[in-house]
Parts: C-alpha cells; sequence; structure tokens
C-alpha cells in the first residue's frame, strides 16, 4: 500500500516540480506542418518539435489530436524551405496518451527534453538514436507501459526522474558512455528486476532506484564514487549486489550512503574477477562469491561476520584459506569459474583486426560474452575478434555469461592511425581556360576506407571537386587531396596561348643519318611532348632525355628530339603537348640519299659528279639534294657537309 501511494505521489507531485524548474513562455509555436509543431533554433535552418498548447498540470494533452504511431522526420518542409529536426522540446508530448509507441526518432535528434514524453501512458516502446547525447529531466517519467527503451551510447547522462514510475519496465540497457545517473532517474520502476552499471558511470544519484520493489540484484563497478542517499531504498526484494571493475573498491560511508544504507540486507555478495582492494562495508552475508583468482586484500570492517558461505575459483582455495580475514570463514568452497584471456594488452593500428581466446576453468562452464567500453574506439563480435575503429584506448571484457557479470578478464586495447601515404596522378598540369582535368588520389594502404577531400589554393585559377579539375582563370595553384594529415599536391598552370618552338626550323640530313634538335617553350612551364613525322618512310623522330642537359635549358624535365632519316624526301617533324592544346613546332626536313643505298657517303659525290662532267643522269631524281630544282656545286658542298659532319 505505501508503494502504490508513494508511485501516485509522484505522478501528481513531479509535473508540479518539473513546471517550477522549467522556463515558462508562452505556449505558441511558429509553424506546425503534419499535425507536429515546430521552433525554429537560433542557426536558422534547424528546428525543435514542440507542443501544440503548454500542457497543464491537470493531465492535459499537449496536443489535441495526436494518436496512433510517432513518426518525427530527420526534415521538415515549410513555405518551401528545408529545415533539419535536432531536438524534441520540453514537454513536446506531455499527457499524450493516445500515443501508442515512438516508432521514428530521427538520427539528427541530438536531444530530448525535460519532460518530453511525460505522461506518454500507452507508449511501450522506444529506441533512441546514437545522436541523442541527453536526456532531460523527467523525459519519460509516467510511461506506464513502457516495457524496455534502448538507450545509446552517445548519451553521457541520465538525468533527474527520467523514467520515474514506468512501471511495466522490466529491463534497462545502461551503455558504457553514461558518466552519471540521476535523482530518481528509475524511481518506482516496480518491474525493473536487475540493472548493470558499466563501469564508465562515477555517481548514482539519491533516490536513484527508489521503490524498484521487484529489483533482486544490482552490479555496481569499482568507478562509482558516490551513491547518493537512499539510492535503493523502498527496493524490499534487492538481496544481492556484485562488485565489479578492476582494482579497489574504495567504499566510503559518506560518499556511498545509498549503498550502505542496505548494506544489511544483502545475503550474497559477488566480487568480480579483477577486484584487488575490498574497503570497510560491513557486510554480512549468506553467501560471497569471489571471482578473483587472488584474495582481495581485506580490512577487519569488510565483513561484519564470517558465518556464510564462501565460494572462490577452483585453483584458489589454498590463497584465500591462509588469507587474512578470508581465513575467517569456515565454510570455503572452491566451485567457481574464472575466465582468462590469451592477451591482456594489445597495441593495434586503425582497421587492423585481433582475434582474442578467452579460457573458462574448469572447461565448459558457459557461454563468454564480448564487449568495449568503447566502440567508437575498437569493437568486438560474438566470437571475440577485434576491430580497431579509431585513435584511442579502451578495454575489451569477456564475461562468463552465468556469473552474474562477475567472471570476467579483460584486453587493454590502444589504437593508433596507421603510417598512411597519398600521391596523386600528376605532380603538375598545363591547363587551358575552360579545360577539365580528373586527378586520381593513391592511398597506401589501400584498405582504409578513407575518401581523401580536396581543395584550391586558389579558387580564381581552378576549382576542384572529387578530383576533378576545372579551370576557371589564368594564373596558378596547386589542386591538394587530404587524408588525416597527410597531403598530395598537383601543381596547376592555365594558359592561353601555349607556343612551342624548336632551336631549327629547316634541316637536311643523309640517309641513316640522326639529328638532335632542342624545344622550348612559352610561357615556359613542364610539358608533355609528342614528336609525329609527316612520313615515316623519310624519317622517323621520338622524344629523348636531352644529351646535352648540363648546357643546353630543355623542356619538360630537359627533353630532347632526335630524328633519324630512312631515305632521300621531305618530311614534316611537327612536336606539340600530350594534350594537344598547344601552338606546335614544326621543323621541314630533307633527307639525302643520291644513290639510295640508305647511307650517305662519297658515292653520292661521285654520281653528282658524274652527271655535272658526264650527263650520267641514272641518279637525277635524287641528286637536287638542296630541293632549289637545280643539280649544281651546291648539291655537292650539302653531301660534303653531312660527310663532315657539319
Amino acid at each position: 500500500m505505501r508503494l502504490k501511494k508513494q508511485t501516485k505521489l509522484f505522478k501528481w507531485l513531479l509535473p508540479l516540480m518539473l513546471v517550477l524548474m522549467l522556463p515558462q513562455i508562452a505556449s505558441a509555436y511558429d509553424f506546425k506542418e503534419n499535425k507536429l509543431c515546430y521552433n525554429y533554433n537560433e542557426d536558422g535552418t534547424s528546428v525543435t518539435v514542440t507542443y501544440e498548447r503548454l500542457p497543464s498540470y491537470f493531465m492535459q494533452s499537449s496536443y489535441l489530436n495526436l494518436s496512433g504511431n510517432l513518426n518525427i522526420p530527420e526534415i521538415v518542409t515549410h513555405n518551401g524551405t528545408d529545415y533539419l529536426v535536432t531536438a524534441i522540446g520540453y514537454s513536446a508530448f506531455e499527457y499524450c496518451t493516445g500515443l501508442n509507441s515512438v516508432v521514428s526518432i530521427p538520427n539528427s535528434v541530438t536531444s530530448i527534453g525535460n519532460g518530453a514524453f511525460h505522461g506518454c501512458s500507452n507508449v511501450s516502446s522506444v529506441t533512441i538514436p546514437n545522436s541523442v547525447t541527453s536526456i532531460g529531466n523527467g523525459a519519460f517519467n509516467g510511461c506506464d507501459d513502457l516495457i524496455s527503451v534502448t538507450i545509446p551510447n552517445s548519451v553521457t547522462s541520465i538525468g533527474d526522474n527520467v523514467f520515474t514510475a514506468c512501471a511495466s519496465l522490466t529491463s534497462v540497457t545502461i551503455p558504457n558512455s553514461v558518466t552519471s545517473i540521476g535523482y530518481s532517474a528509475f524511481s518506482a520502476c516496480i518491474g525493473l528486476t536487475s540493472i548493470t552499471i558499466p563501469n564508465s558511470v562515477t555517481s548514482i544519484g539519491s533516490t536513484a532506484f527508489n521503490g524498484c520493489t521487484s529489483l533482486t540484484s544490482v552490479t555496481i563497478p569499482n568507478s562509482v564514487t558516490s551513491i547518493g542517499e537512499w539510492a535503493f531504498s523502498d527496493c524490499t526484494s534487492l538481496n544481492s549486489v556484485t562488485l565489479s571493475g578492476y582494482g579497489a573498491w574504495n567504499y566510503n560511508i559518506s560518499s556511498h550512503n545509498g549503498l550502505g544504507q542496505i548494506i544489511n540486507q544483502l545475503r550474497t555478495v559477488i566480487i568480480g574477477s579483477g577486484i584487488t582492494v575490498l574497503g570497510d562495508f560491513g557486510f554480512t552475508p549468506n553467501v560471497v562469491n569471489c571471482y578473483a583468482e587472488n584474495p582481495p586484500v581485506c580490512s577487519e570492517g569488510t565483513f561484519a561476520n564470517y558465518d556464510g558461505e564462501l565460494h572462490v575459483p577452483t585453483t584458489s582455495i589454498a590463497s584465500y584459506f591462509m588469507a587474512d580475514y578470508w581465513q575467517n570463514f569456515y565454510n570455503l568452497q572452491n566451485d567457481l569459474s574464472k575466465v582468462a584471456l590469451d592477451k591482456t594488452n594489445v597495441n593495434l593500428v586503425q582497421w587492423e583486426t585481433l582475434a582474442l581466446t578467452a579460457t573458462v576453468t574448469p572447461q565448459g562452464e558457459g557461454e563468454i560474452v564480448w564487449s568495449t567500453t568503447n566502440p567508437s574506439v575498437a569493437t568486438v563480435d560474438e566470437n571475440g575478434i577485434v576491430t580497431a575503429i579509431n585513435e584511442g584506448e579502451c578495454d575489451i571484457y569477456a564475461t562468463l555469461a552465468t556469473s552474474n557479470d562477475a567472471a570476467y578478464a579483460k584486453c587493454h586495447i590502444t589504437v593508433s592511425y596507421p603510417e598512411i601515404t597519398i600521391s596523386l596522378s600528376e605532380d603538375s598540369l598545363v591547363m587551358n581556360l575552360g579545360d577539365e582535368h580528373e586527378l586520381f588520389a593513391t592511398i597506401t594502404p589501400d584498405d582504409t576506407g578513407l575518401i581523401p577531400t580536396w581543395s584550391s589554393s586558389d579558387e580564381s585559377v581552378a576549382t576542384v571537386e572529387n578530383g576533378v579539375v576545372t579551370v576557371v582563370g589564368d594564373g596558378e595553384c596547386d589542386i591538394t587531396a587530404t587524408i588525416l594529415d597527410k597531403t598530395a599536391t598537383c601543381h596547376v598552370t592555365v594558359i592561353n596561348n601555349l607556343i612551342i618552338s624548336l632551336n631549327v626550323d629547316k634541316a637536311i640530313i643523309g640517309a641513316s643519318q640522326m639529328l638532335t634538335v632542342y624545344p622550348s617553350c612559352t610561357p615556359d612551364v613542364p610539358v608533355d611532348l609528342v614528336v609525329t613525322s609527316s612520313d615515316p618512310s623519310v624519317a622517323v623522330a621520338r622524344v629523348i632525355n636531352n644529351p646535352n642537359a648540363s648546357k643546353t635549358p630543355a623542356l619538360a624535365g630537359e627533353k630532347a628530339i632526335m630524328i633519324v632519316g630512312v631515305q632521300s624526301g621531305t618530311a614534316t617533324i611537327t612536336v606539340t603537348n600530350a594534350e594537344g592544346q598547344a601552338d606546335p613546332a614544326v621543323l621541314d626536313l630533307r633527307v639525302v640519299d643520291v644513290d639510295g643505298d640508305r647511307t650517305i657517303t662519297s658515292t653520292d659525290i661521285t654520281c653528282l659528279y658524274n652527271y655535272l662532267l658526264n650527263g650520267d643522269d641514272t641518279y637525277i631524281t635524287t641528286s637536287d639534294t638542296d630541293g632549289d630544282g637545280y643539280i649544281t656545286s651546291t648539291d655537292i658542298t650539302i653531301i660534303y657537309n653531312l660527310l663532315l659532319g657539319n
């Protein structure tokens, strides 16, 4: 009868308490779309879901005609403008008893305000997205039919009265991200049977679990440094406590007042594998299950009496038999299992995986449950496969499912970023106005999953999007791809008129003779050269490394053009850039071979003499070596010079 009166009192007094704590503003909203009301946020691009009317504290609904399933959108459109929904405001759905469930809270929502769903008595389940970082006071207070709730690991604190009087709530998962449990957070949750508090929590507020009459067991880690007054008051069925964590459990009657008030009703005390020191609890247990392989250091005040049973790991009975204060237990039994891991401290690089192996002694004692203290650093699957996610540190736990979270082992994981390199498909580009060119980034290792960000040092010259460079103006700039702290750069030069020229524009060579010419460029920028011959049967050409690089300035990393004569005739040698947008350089070439033997020798001079002196016209078609239409001594001079290498 006392509990019923207390629960009823919570339902009626808490709203009054909340209204005194909340700012009093007019019950107005900025706009309404699809039955929901919204207020603009300060940024002008996002909105908060609010009430249709400020609910009175006589259990009148904040919405006049809202029922059935509730779908809160991620984006709401009003007057042609899209707004991101980032918050559910205080009292937004207070006393909306027509709601059956909260079907969808979008991932854009980061906060749930005070009293947001207070008094929604027909809501049966809530899934809070992992974008939410804060849950306001009394957010789900009085949700009588709420059976289960999932709190994401983005939430760092559970506010006051959040689930007060949720009588149907039988289970709740508190993630490792939560550091504090507020005042009366789960007060009067009469259906809650057990609760495990993660080792991220440092404080449990006053009356946090007050009136949870079905609560039989609670697991508290040694990270908890304060337990508020009456935190477990009227938990009439609570008779078992598990102390977990690693190191000392520094109990203090002042800081852990709420635990001290129920010490005498705890008939079963379970001590986790990692506990090494126990404070002055004053336990009066019927049963102590201590899973620590080595007896934790005790004091005279740890146990008020030693009449109960002491159960320890199978291999540790001798240690407990001889240990101070533990030896006072006359009923000592070695029937507990212990868990060990093959690794206890591992350094990983991002995206690396690790297979952990858990051993249970004695064998076959139950299933292992794997967990991580920080899934944003490293995750672990049901087989003990650890995956490094981000730089940081966390602990991977292997827990024996049948041990009430007391038999466990941990491996400390340190994750660092791997040595990553990035390079681009080109180091430099010469482009014309309006040109586009796609750059490709190569990342090592290639399984990082990272996508580079692209930037231009001067967007008035060239812009870049996903590696595609677009020229918009004259000048030079650097295009940079960045991953983490690594960068790769391509230098872009923009020109309106690229001109390529050669040191000669006309030449005569003999068959089988070679000629080297030197290109230059205006403006003087690196260019990939391409050379072609109009008639490869007369002469062929290719780009080579400049043989006189130390003496002659050359284009594109000191390049030159080598030409080889094939047979008598004329050919045009053209030099341009690979992109084909430059004004090309042109060399008019004549290849000399009077007698047609594809070499230049004194025989070619003899053939010319025979024509000039004797009228022998056997080779008349190839004797005009200078191409002036006449066969004269000048043609002989040309061959002399070719033979002499001039």
